[in-house]
């Protein structure tokens, strides 16, 4: 189990260094390195990549995914060092996380390609760590749910 935990760890780590790149680059105003397309500074100047949330406006989307790294960061953390090795309230909520990361960013990723008409490599990046970071918080529910009915008998 603890295997998974790391891995997470690693994943939300890795996100999190993606989504600061995005987010850096965007306030910035600099162009990413991208594929020989240019499909990045395509995604990054269309309307999709700047929303407005509550009393902000014009918040890159980047800043979202950089907070969700960030927040599964730090939830991973925690997960380390606690010693409960049973489903808790950190799974689910890394779980929860992950599954709306992921979703979000596959919906993205249709309206770049089928939209916008462009690929981002970085922000496919992004895409794909969400995607392994929700998989392995599911295979290790998945895991631990095996354990616990192997040690009640049922």
């Amino acid at each position: 189990m603890v295997t998974w935990k790391y891995f997470q760890l690693i994943l939300s780590f890795i996100g999190s260094v993606i989504a600061a790149t995005i987010y850096i680059a965007d306030k910035r105003n600099v162009d990413l390195p991208c594929s020989a397309n240019g499909g990045c500074s395509v995604v990054a100047s269309s309307s999709y990549s700047h929303i407005s949330f509550l009393f902000v406006h014009d918040l890159p989307v980047a800043a979202f995914g950089l907070f969700g790294y960030v927040l599964a960061l730090t939830i991973a953390l925690w997960r380390l060092t606690n010693a409960d090795s049973r489903p808790s309230l950190s799974h689910k909520s890394l779980l929860t996380l992950s599954f709306l990361g992921f979703s979000y960013s596959w919906y993205l990723q249709y309206v770049a390609h089928f939209v916008i008409g462009a690929f981002c490599v970085w922000c496919f990046s992004s895409a794909v760590t969400m995607t392994l970071l929700f998989c392995a918080t599911l295979l290790e529910r998945r895991k631990s749910s095996t354990v616990y009915l192997q040690k009640d008998g049922s």
